[in-house]
Parts: structure tokens; sequence; C-alpha cells
């Protein structure tokens, strides 16, 4: 066996065999990951559209990151308006501070509020009242990371 030197350090190629082995693995775990990941976008790609409540998730920010065709119809908006939107767009102004932050501070007692009264404008500048359900979404190490809001019902 031959000695390979790398930064001045002295590495047998029984190491280097070791060590193109343990990348092979991060390599084919990557590549698993990648097909769970794809087809869990799949999944939701083909449940989502069949949600037939109105429905929209934002980010820890506000900014909605999806919304279904019901909850687009629902206020006006095209679905490509919504996502360059922010929860403040379609709220009252006395909604965005204290509403909020007492809505993240529920949601870190309880993952599910139901029956929560919220108040949206239209595109038209119509003001709309809904009663939603509202579920906060973790990430993988139990950090908060959005909101998911459905309405329940229109007022």
């Amino acid at each position: 066996m031959g000695n390979y030197i790398s930064n001045d350090v002295v590495i047998t190629e029984k190491e280097l065999i070791r060590e193109i082995l343990n990348l092979k693995e991060k390599i084919s775990e990557i590549e698993n990951e990648k097909r769970n990941q794809r087809k869990i976008i799949n999944q939701y790609k083909s449940i989502f559209p069949k949600i037939t409540q109105p429905m929209f998730f934002t980010d820890v920010d506000g900014k909605i990151i999806d919304a279904n065709k019901e909850f687009s119809d629902l206020l006006g908006y095209s679905f490509f308006d919504l996502k360059r939107m922010t929860i403040k767009s379609i709220t009252p102004f006395n909604f965005h501070q204290n509403e909020t932050k007492i809505l993240l501070e529920e949601l870190e007692i309880s993952p599910i509020i139901k029956g929560r009264f919220a108040e949206y404008y239209k595109i038209n500048g119509e003001k709309i009242q809904v009663e939603l359900e509202i579920h906060s979404t973790f990430d993988e190490r139990n950090n908060f990371e959005g909101i998911t809001r459905i309405v329940k019902s229109v007022m």
C-alpha cells in the first residue's frame, strides 16, 4: 500500500478507501433523502388542490408561502399575487402587531387554535370576517416555522 501526502499529513491507501466508502454512503443517504423529499412534494401537490376549504400558509415573518384556489378566490387575488404578499397585506392595520404577537404566544402553548376570528381585505378593498382554525408548523429541530390558516366559515 502506498502513502499519500495531503497538507503535510500522511494518509494510507486503506484510510483513503475507508474515507471514500464513508463519502459514498453519505452520498447515497443524500440521494435517498432527495427521493423522499420529491415523493413528499408530489404527495403535497396531489392532495393540496383537493382541499375545499380556503387555506393558506405563512412563514414566521408572515410571508404567504402557499394558498389554495379557494382562498385565492375568496379574496380575489391571483395565486401569484398572494405569494408576493404578507399577512399584513391582507389584514387591517390593528391586527399587525398585537394580534400577531398574541397569536404566536398562543401557538407556543397549543399548536392548534380552533374558532379564531380574523378580518381580511379582498382585492376590491372589501373587508370580510372569517372564522379560522390555525395550526403551527415546526421544523425537524422543533423550531417554530410557520402558520397554517384554514377558513372554517365566512361571516
